[in-house]
């Protein structure tokens, strides 16, 4: 098993001419998101101004979102994307570059450490856009994330991708596949244990119901979910969980931490959706 961010097939078809890398891999559950990023001085002001722009992105930390991201949009840039992230910042801030992109998760320790006194870098917003939306997700960055890089009490939107947990797609009852369906029903069943403190709060993104566009399921997964009469969350409902975090974040409703009680709220928060919907 290993770590693959969703849009790493789009990449693949996009860079390699590779049509359909994901035929021969099974997605086991969403672990946590990484957050894009994008640094550049304060006159680009959107990610529809990186038209024509040097950009510097790690390769597999920032280039194969960048690339995918800006190929969706119709945006034309140059990239160099043969550099570690210090040097890849450093050249913004020395002029060397228009601007870097890096798809990790928040808090990024190297962003939020980038020296920036004169004020003249900062994070630039990425809209919601529905060309984007069957691959990304939304999501947030904020100046309690980066107090160098955003005004205090701003916060600004960018897309989230998601990274999941895979596999190859072994042959049913094989040795190896019956490795991974052991591993999912402990995993599965202990899930919850991981949102928890101590651990991580990014283990609080992890989804084990989450169907993931250009994936498929492995079948012990897919199975363990059908058995314990868990239905799949799709891409538009995990789009709307996120904002329905954050609002129960940005206005501290109380029981918000216990999972039934979110999962209750949750519910009923789509059932409003639905209806106001409905009334349009």
């Amino acid at each position: 098993m290993g770590a693959v961010a969703a849009d790493v097939p789009e990449f693949y078809r996009l860079q390699y001419k590779i049509p359909d890398i994901t035929s021969r891999l099974r997605y086991i559950t969403k672990l946590y998101h990484n957050e894009l990023h994008i640094i550049a001085p304060t006159s680009i002001k959107s990610i529809y101004d990186l038209e024509g722009k040097k950009i510097v992105a790690q390769t597999d930390v920032g280039y194969y979102s960048a690339r995918v991201v800006l190929s969706r949009l119709n945006i034309k840039a140059t990239f160099d994307y043969k550099t570690d992230d210090a040097r890849a910042l450093q050249k913004i801030a020395d002029g060397e570059a228009d601007v870097y992109i890096g798809s990790t998760g928040k808090v990024f320790s190297l962003a939020r450490n980038l020296k920036n006194e004169n004020r003249m870098l900062h994070l630039v917003p990425v809209p919601y856009d529905a060309r984007l939306q069957d691959m990304y997700l939304p999501t947030t960055l904020s100046s309690e994330d980066y107090p160098n890089l955003l005004s205090p009490g701003e916060t600004i939107e960018t897309l989230a991708t998601s990274v999941l947990l895979v596999s190859f797609n072994w042959p049913e009852n094989s040795e190896r596949y019956n490795r991974v369906a052991r591993f999912v029903d402990v995993f599965f069943s202990r899930i919850e244990e991981f949102m928890k403190p101590p651990r991580h709060p990014k283990w609080k993104e992890a989804s084990i119901a989450a169907s993931i566009p250009g994936w498929q399921r492995f079948k012990a997964a897919e199975d363990w979910l059908r058995q314990h009469n868990m239905s799949p969350l799709s891409q538009t409902a995990e789009a709307e969980k996120i904002r329905f975090d954050r609002f129960l974040a940005e206005r501290r409703v109380t029981g918000g931490d216990d999972l039934a009680t979110r999962e209750a709220l949750f519910r009923q928060f789509l059932e409003w959706m639905k209806r106001n919907e409905s009334r349009r």
